[in-house]
This record gives C-alpha cells, structure tokens and sequence, in this order.
C-alpha cells in the first residue's frame, strides 16, 4: 500500500508525520522524500546511505556540421529551448522540458540525445525501512522528471508499503 502525506502548502508538518510512522511502522517499509526542493526526511530518519546517483534530463545536443537550418526544430519547441538567430541554431539546455521531439523531428539528424543533470536521487536504509530521496539540483527549475525517477525506484521492493513525504503542492 501506498500512503501519501501531503498538503496545499509547505510547514504544516508532512515531514515530522512521515517521519514518525515511519518509526513505529510494523510491516515492511519504503519510505520516500519527495520534496526534491527541500528533502528533510532525512534529517529525521538519519538513514545510512548506500547509494548515490545523478538524475538526468534528456536534452538535445547540436552537431554543427549536420544542421541545415531548417527551423523545424525551433518551431516545435514550445519552451524555445531552441531558437534559429539568422545563420545560427542556439540551443537552450536549461529552458528544454525534455520531450525529445526537436531530436526525433530533425530531418538531418542534426540534433542527438544528450543529458543534463537535475539532481541526485540518494538511497539508503533507516532502521529497518528502506529510504528514498531525490535532491534537486540548486537552480535547477524541472522537478517533476527528478521525482518520476525517484517514484521508478519505489518498485524494487514491491512486498513493502510506501510511505511518501510530498513536496507542497
């Protein structure tokens, strides 16, 4: 089962009501921080970190030599990631949303997969429970791909329950 504790604003004391089921839970236990902007449950559970791993977006990379400026791509993107100034494509890695479809749109294949880091996502142990956090990156404005990839995680351990601390909404 999943038990997600959220609310509309932040300070109302998700993290401390996580964090204190978390320590009287009797059943197997993930428990999850989904506040990528600003993890705490951490600070509460004071787990023993095992692993630590860059999240990546998925973000266009320009080969010169093969673009053709064509335009297609900058008209796609809705972000204006990408942009055509006269004789030069500029490409924007912090403005693109990671869709891919600049890259599977490019008739020259001018544009190829690339990444660009938004966080981490830590894992670990607190007591008995396992322990999941992603941490994003300080500047970085895309956090709902870091906590997709931190909820992929959630389902290595499928017999446990799921506590999830959730960022404001």
């Amino acid at each position: 089962m999943i038990y997600a504790i959220a609310s509309g604003k932040g300070g109302t004391g998700k993290t401390t009501v996580t964090a204190s089921l978390a320590a009287i839970w009797d059943r197997p236990l993930t428990a999850v921080d989904l506040d990528v902007e600003e993890p705490n449950l951490h600070l509460f559970l004071n787990p023993v970190i095992t692993a630590e791993s860059p999240a990546m977006l998925e973000i266009p990379v320009l080969d010169v030599a093969r673009c053709v400026l064509c335009g297609e791509c900058a008209a796609f993107c809705q972000y204006k990631a990408l942009s055509l100034m006269g004789q030069t494509l500029l490409v924007f890695p912090e403005m693109c949303h990671g869709c891919g479809g600049c890259i599977a749109l490019c008739p020259e294949g001018a544009l190829s997969p690339g990444g660009r880091e938004l966080g981490h996502i830590v894992e670990g142990s607190a007591g008995a429970a396992r322990f999941l956090m992603g941490r994003l990156r300080v500047g970085e404005a895309m956090s709902p791909p870091l906590m997709r990839q931190v909820k992929a995680r959630i389902a290595r351990n499928a017999q446990a329950d799921v506590l999830i601390d959730c960022p404001p909404a």
